[in-house]
């Protein structure tokens, strides 16, 4: 059995190997090292940016950024469009697309959490608290029920195993 794994162990390897070798029609091998080494050339793009302090500079590049028009309307409400508006003067904004444009929660401080009371219940709740009391009796009925169909099991079996 080590034998013939071996002697398949030595197969695969050719076989992968023999990619190397074997050509294509247009002369160029199957498989090259090249194929297992990564493009690296756009991290080394960016890294090279960040050195120069491209990415920080006011007169950056906008190739891949957005153009927004924003303006407000008569009635004072902000609008946004990628055409100008023909009515008003619009605002011209540039977004990477990239950015995350949703403002995140402020963090409660320890004394703003401190000042709030803990609910005493846990929230969200699939009863309505009116409804609780009757969500009891349920249960208490239901266990009442099942501890009478144990007492009949037990009964059922002690009479079979003692005939």
């Amino acid at each position: 059995m080590k034998l013939f794994i071996k002697f398949l162990m030595f197969v695969v390897v050719l076989g992968v190997a023999g990619l190397f070798f074997i050509k294509k029609p247009d002369g160029a091998p199957w498989l090259t090292a090249s194929a297992f080494i990564p493009d690296v050339t756009p991290i080394k793009k960016m890294l090279a940016s960040v050195k120069r302090g491209s990415l920080t500079d006011a007169s950056q590049n906008r190739s891949g950024k957005t153009q927004v028009y924003r303006w407000q309307d008569k009635d004072g409400n902000w609008q946004y469009s990628d055409q100008p508006p023909a009515v008003a003067k619009a605002d011209e904004i540039w977004i990477d697309p990239d950015t995350n444009m949703i403002q995140g929660l402020a963090a409660k401080t320890e004394v703003e959490a401190a000042k709030s009371p803990a609910p005493s219940i846990p929230l969200p709740m699939t009863v309505a608290p009116s409804q609780v009391g009757k969500l009891m009796d349920d249960a208490k009925a239901v266990s009442a029920l099942m501890d009478k169909r144990n007492k009949e099991i037990e009964t059922l079996s002690d009479g079979a195993g003692r005939k």
